[in-house]
């Protein structure tokens, strides 16, 4: 199957990347059947140039991409992807699943500030604690002395008169 992938080229210590297409089971060093852009992630803003027009032909013949290449045609608008944000806590959270914990956490501290605070005239109001069971009558623990002990009351000795 031919991917969309990106090949790393450049210096030590300063990557730069090509987008490829190649045979998904080769190298991204290997040779690859078109080169279709170039990705600078070094300078601000990265710098991203793509054949438009041979990223959709070969989109059209039904050539897979990598989540990388996928996320990048996403941003540009080329295809309908739900975009992955890396991000050292959540490293595979799409950008979606983020806003939504996010609106989850805001709503919680709504409905927090929403409970009634207790008025400083009522004074503290005694929390309601989750009933606890009856305690269990203790069973009389049977002491049994050791047999070393037994052995030795047994073998007293007797007072000398």
């Amino acid at each position: 199957m031919l991917k969309i992938r990106l090949a790393r080229v450049g210096k030590k210590n300063y990557a730069t990347f090509r987008v490829i297409i190649s045979d998904h089971t080769k190298s991204p060093k290997a040779e690859a059947m078109e080169v279709l852009g170039s990705f600078d992630p070094n300078v601000e803003p990265s710098a991203l140039k793509l054949n438009e027009e041979r990223i959709k032909y070969w989109l059209s013949q039904g050539v897979g991409y990598s989540d990388t290449v996928g996320d990048m045609l996403a941003k540009k608008g080329w295809i309908k992807k739900e975009r992955i944000e890396y991000t050292s806590k959540h490293p595979k959270k799409s950008k979606a699943q983020l806003e939504k914990d996010k609106a989850a956490a805001v709503e919680k501290e709504k409905a927090a500030k929403a409970a009634p605070a207790p008025s400083k005239s009522e004074g503290p109001k005694a929390e309601a604690k989750p009933a606890e069971k009856p305690a269990e009558p203790k069973k009389e623990d049977k002491k049994e002395t050791p047999k070393a002990e037994v052995k030795k009351e047994e073998k007293k000795p007797e007072a000398k008169k």
